[in-house]
């Protein structure tokens, strides 16, 4: 066997305790890996350029013009865009329009834009989302 230091021969080590041959290590070296985006706070102090407000809207109107928004603010090369949902406060439960904003962003529309956050305080803090495109 051929000789391994540090963290290559830990990783030897377990593939040969967990059944894995030396082949499937070569496999597993050369996969491609899959990069996960991160939710990033940026300190950006630019206005957003365009804003959408969901209130009164159905989940599914909602769901729609999110796709709808993100897409259309791309095309016109905004950088910073505002989803409006509202906090819940008048929802009886959980806040609905809010679980289904972070849905999307989280999963559907992950690959529309670069980062999210919660709006600041002054822009509507947890009940605002801003989209880095």
């Amino acid at each position: 066997m051929a000789k391994y230091s540090g963290e290559h021969w830990e990783m030897v080590k377990w593939l040969e305790q967990n059944s894995f041959s030396l082949e499937d290590k070569y496999d597993l070296q050369n996969a491609p890996r899959r990069r996960r985006k991160k939710q990033v706070k940026r300190k950006d102090n630019r206005e957003p350029e365009a804003a959408l407000d969901l209130h009164g809207l159905t989940q599914e109107e909602a769901f729609k013009e999110i796709r709808n928004f993100i897409l259309g603010s791309k095309l016109k090369g905004y950088y910073l865009i505002k989803i409006i949902h509202g906090k819940g406060l008048h929802s009886p439960g959980e806040a609905k329009l809010k679980a289904l904003v972070i849905h999307y962003l989280n999963n559907e529309g992950r690959n529309l834009y670069s980062s999210w956050q919660y709006a600041p305080d002054n822009q509507g803090g947890e009940g605002a989302v801003l989209v880095f495109l």
